[in-house]
């Protein structure tokens, strides 16, 4: 057979798909080109956490941090098995969950208005969103609310429509999210409880009755691996603290915070649908000329986005959790918002809902869209790349330049790490003077003690002169004396005999108050990193970044316990 008929061949097998093969084979295509893209090692403190607790799971270690993730942490064990790489493992489950999740946007779509092409926009729409693609590429558990989103507003629909109206499987889908993103299955109980209850009392039971047995299911093996409830939920009150700081700082400036918040909204928006969100307004304005028309659809949206918006606008917290979560439904917005836009303002001579009118016009127009769309996307340099404006309200926005840089930096700060290792030997001290990569290090570096120092400014004892500090962030706490030095108190953390540290600080905390007895680390872009290997060495005093070594004789001079 020569190469012009088998290209012949391919293309009638294409021409002879159904639109689901044409949607199932667009989706695999788009998750192989995502999947070669993605982060290679771990760059991010949560997804160190998680990695962390594949050797030992231990909420009140945050390995990983509470709520615990367990269901995420156990697929974690499962592939890494075979994958022998916990950041593949991780990425794989976000990102096969979030390329169902665009199936699952276009199924919507065709199920909400009938119409098998519009559903097309919103498919691209998701798929392409900087904001969702970008966490798609990385160990997070952000993107996986998305899908489950997608999904309980799926089965609240099918119900709605009296479509094998099952409310099992909302109550399902509800309580194995619960299993990795609790907080956000809350957020959906109100659409879940209204469409549910529309099925008569023993449906709703039975219902509640599969949810509230699923978050005991994981509840309990949870707190159990640590240290028991009271433990457990005493470590979710601590982490609970910035959320009730948030809450108290609403109350003190309710409009500047509320504010505040909202325009962090507009924000990742805006980076997520750069130049198409304002189209979402379009449904919304109908709805308030004509106000009779499908409430029920209105009530449903209501439900599905208010709880998170609201939540939002008060509590803000998580980053890009709750943008990344209403993405199907604002995708869906957009979508819906173009489909009228082109029925009561367009120039062309067909409704977008009637496929068969003009098709070839019709998919020539989706083509456009969806081509501006992704052009949209990939040259818009401030919102994709530089980022600016949304850092000015979060400045752990995403991007795609921090893509890049990250993981460059990441095979750079590997194999320092692995340099380190070698340098240090044994089991030594390595002391983190910021927030840089505490995490990381203590997942690359296994044999070694790490320590954060934020901790030892944020637990100054005052007065008496000395520090609290917590190794490994939770596992035991000892106390430092501190000492001072150039009319300035520092913290000193005292060496054990012919122990070796090292030292690292980011490029904005670079002062090094002696430098004597101090070997800088090279290939540490980003990032400063030096060993101390002075057998006369007593220990390092630090704050705030600065740092030194103290000397046997002037601690000896300084009444510190000499060794």
């Amino acid at each position: 057979m020569s190469e012009k008929s088998s290209g012949n061949s391919f293309l009638q097998t294409l021409v002879k798909l159904t639109p689901d093969q044409v949607l199932y084979l667009t989706a695999i295509v788009i998750f192989f080109l995502k999947f070669q893209l993605r982060t290679r090692l771990l760059g991010w403190w949560d997804s160190a956490q998680f990695a962390l607790a594949l050797e030992r799971y231990n909420i009140v270690e945050h390995r990983p941090h509470p709520p615990g993730y367990p269901l995420y942490i156990l697929w974690g064990k499962i592939a890494t098995y075979f994958t022998h790489d916990p950041n593949m493992s991780f990425i794989l489950f976000g990102l096969v969950l979030s390329v169902i999740a665009a199936v699952l946007i276009k199924k919507f779509m065709d199920r909400l208005t009938g119409d098998t092409s519009v559903g097309w926009i919103a498919f691209a729409l998701y798929s392409f969103a900087p904001l969702t693609f970008f966490h798609e590429l990385k160990a997070l558990t952000y993107v996986i609310s998305a899908f489950f989103s997608i999904l309980v507003a799926f089965e609240a629909l099918r119900i709605l429509n009296s479509d094998e109206p099952k409310a099992w499987r909302i109550a399902l889908a509800l309580g194995i999210m619960g299993m990795i993103r609790p907080y956000e299955s809350i957020l959906l109980l109100p659409l879940a409880i209204w469409v549910v209850w529309r099925l008569g009392m023993r449906s709703f039971l039975a219902a509640s009755g599969i949810y509230i047995g699923l978050q005991i299911v994981w509840l309990i093996p949870v707190a159990l691996m640590s240290g028991g409830f009271k433990a457990y939920f005493s470590e979710l009150a601590s982490e609970g603290g910035k959320h009730q700081r948030n809450i108290i700082s609403l109350m003190d400036k309710p409009l500047g915070k509320t504010v505040k918040n909202l325009k962090s909204i507009y924000y990742y928006l805006r980076q997520s649908f750069p130049g198409w969100a304002f189209f979402a307004i379009v449904p919304v304005v109908e709805k308030i000329l004509k106000p009779g028309e499908k409430s029920r659809n209105v009530v449903f949206f209501v439900l599905w986005l208010m709880p998170a918006l609201i939540l939002y606008s008060i509590n803000y917290v998580n980053y890009a959790a709750i943008p990344i979560f209403i993405s199907p439904a604002i995708a869906i917005l957009i979508a819906l918002g173009i489909k009228k836009s082109i029925q009561l303002f367009g120039s062309f001579k067909f409704k977008l809902g009637n496929f068969n009118a003009q098709p070839r016009n019709l998919l020539r127009l989706i083509a456009v869209i969806i081509s501006l769309h992704l052009l949209v996307i990939f040259f818009s340099i401030d919102i994709l790349f530089t980022n600016e404006s949304n850092r000015k309200y979060d400045e752990n926005a995403f991007n795609y330049d921090k893509l890049l840089a990250s993981d460059s930096y990441s095979y750079m700060f590997k194999s320092s790490v692995l340099n380190l290792s070698e340098e240090l030997g044994g089991s030594d001290k390595v002391v983190v003077l910021s927030d840089l990569n505490y995490r990381v290090l203590m997942y690359y570096l296994p044999a070694h003690v790490v320590l954060w120092t934020r901790y030892l400014s944020q637990k100054s004892a005052g007065a008496s002169g000395v520090t609290k500090i917590a190794l490994n962030r939770n596992d035991e706490e000892i106390t430092l004396p501190s000492i001072d030095y150039d009319s300035k108190k520092y913290w000193v953390y005292e060496l054990k005999k012919g122990e070796k540290a090292a030292v690292f600080t980011d490029e904005m905390l670079p002062a090094v108050v002696d430098k004597s007895h101090i070997r800088p680390l090279p290939g540490m872009k980003g990032a400063q990193a030096f060993i101390i290997d002075l057998e006369n060495a007593w220990g390092i005093f630090f704050r705030y970044g600065e740092f030194g070594v103290l000397t046997k004789e002037t601690a000896k001079k300084m009444q510190l316990d000499a060794k």
